[in-house]
């Protein structure tokens, strides 16, 4: 009975210990913010494409703390075209909770109702969502995005959806896994591949395409200095070998 009371307790002051370790953290995160008078720390972003030949449904949830009673963050930019610096025509702009609209300096504003104002030193989940009335060929040639910070410390997860007959190049010929370059916009240097996860299929997502690649990578402790460029290959020609 002793032994198994050692094998009970001792998980449970493990996780206490890790549990107390963490909350540290976060009280010194939220000291540090406080003090240097910033407005938000990310901690996380989420980023889904849904990409068609003519236009992109885009859609991010981003983890955060705020350090005081916040009605309006204004974080993101308005969509463009990365090469050119082309604005994008955006439509079906919505945030949850709150509302978001592009503001005269061209930053997504999202503002919160009395009830839904983001109070200090809580995590809290924004999603911020809007369609992107471009070609694929306007968005993605060459094929990528531009991760904006901030990204937050913990985690940045880019995922896409191809439509019908578009496929990215596999890393190898017995492989799904997709063939991608991360790298920051000041260090163009690859970033080590053993520091982020990539995964892919084919999956039928229900919207009437049947089966259509996608893929998904998940950088932990994401760069903090520069914006990071994260970019695939599209497969040559039409069909699938």
């Amino acid at each position: 009975m002793e032994i198994l009371r050692y094998l009970i307790e001792i998980p449970l002051l493990l996780y206490a210990l890790f549990r107390g370790t963490q909350e540290a953290r976060e009280i010194l995160a939220d000291r540090i913010g406080k003090l240097k008078k910033r407005k938000y720390r990310v901690k996380s972003t989420v980023i889904k494409d849904i990409i068609r030949e003519d236009h992109t449904e885009c859609i991010k949830l981003r983890q955060l703390r705020v350090y005081n009673d916040t009605q309006m963050l204004s974080i993101d930019s308005a969509p463009y075209v990365v090469e050119t610096g082309a604005q994008i025509k955006t439509s079906n702009l919505y945030s949850i909770p709150g509302r978001a609209d592009i503001s005269p300096t061209r930053k997504i504003d999202i503002r919160f109702l009395e009830d839904e104002k983001l109070k200090p030193f809580r995590d809290h989940s924004v999603v911020l969502g809007y369609t992107l009335n471009a070609t694929l060929e306007e968005q993605y040639e060459p094929p990528g995005v531009l991760a904006k910070q901030p990204v937050g410390k913990d985690c940045l997860v880019y995922e896409a959806h191809f439509p019908k007959g578009r496929y990215y190049e596999r890393a190898g010929a017995n492989s799904d896994k997709p063939k991608m370059r991360v790298y920051t916009t000041e260090v163009k240097e690859p970033l080590d591949p053993r520091k982020y996860n990539v995964e892919g299929n084919r999956f039928d997502f229900g919207d009437g395409l049947g089966d259509v690649d996608w893929l998904r990578i998940t950088i932990p402790n994401p760069p903090q200095d520069n914006d990071i460029n994260i970019e695939w290959f599209w497969e040559k020609g039409d069909t699938r070998r």
